[in-house]
């Protein structure tokens, strides 16, 4: 687990470069001035059990498994400026983890449903942000049989992360690493989480 998390700071710190070396062609094109916003991302995730029988159960399902494919998605991202260089709203944070058995699969959708907030270090829409998201958390489970059950009981959850944008003339292109902290069906996770989103 500490390797997948290593390997994705890997690619944080690569794919940031690409955007520091390519924020000098967009900067400065279209100003942003927009009443509100939306933010829509995705990229991939690690998922972690607290509980130690969780996590030794997951573990050899990966063995088992043909393939374990994890996602990450930030969707309906709704943002209103309450400062030059800050902006407030909601957003459903998503880690998907989904396991592949020859023609068989199952997979697991763990849902953050929150209040969060995005604020620019230096100039809106532009370098370095940090991010803050805290709410509701829900989960779901969908399989190859048609199965697509609803967790009855519900926890809540944080995230926490931050990146680097770069404009693209009136758009931010958002590199994203967060961190999350969630509680469903009395069940405690934790998630980093990679991704790439905009900001228009």
């Amino acid at each position: 687990m500490t390797g997948k998390r290593g390997f994705l700071g890997l690619i944080f710190l690569i794919s940031m470069a690409g955007l520091l070396m390519a924020e000098d062609y967009f900067d400065g094109k279209t100003a942003f001035s927009e009443r509100w916003y939306t933010y829509w991302g995705v990229g991939t995730s690690v998922i972690g059990y607290e509980d130690e029988n969780y996590k030794e159960l997951y573990e050899r399902m990966a063995d088992v498994a043909d393939s374990r494919t994890s996602i990450a998605l930030d969707l309906f991202g709704i943002y209103l400026p309450v400062r030059p260089q800050t902006i407030v709203g909601v957003i459903v944070n998503v880690a998907g983890d989904r396991f592949q058995f020859e023609d068989t699969w199952f997979q697991e959708n763990y849902y953050l449903y929150s209040f969060s907030v995005i604020h620019y270090l230096s100039r809106f829409g532009k370098g370095f942000f940090i991010r803050a998201d805290g709410g509701i958390s829900a989960y779901n489970y969908q399989d190859s049989d048609g199965d697509n059950i609803n967790g009855k009981k519900g926890g809540y959850g944080v995230l926490a992360g931050g990146g680097y944008a770069l404009n693209l003339g009136g758009s931010s292109l958002m590199l994203n690493i967060n961190y999350s902290y969630r509680t469903v069906e009395e069940i405690r996770m934790n998630f980093t989480g990679l991704s790439l989103g905009i900001l228009f």
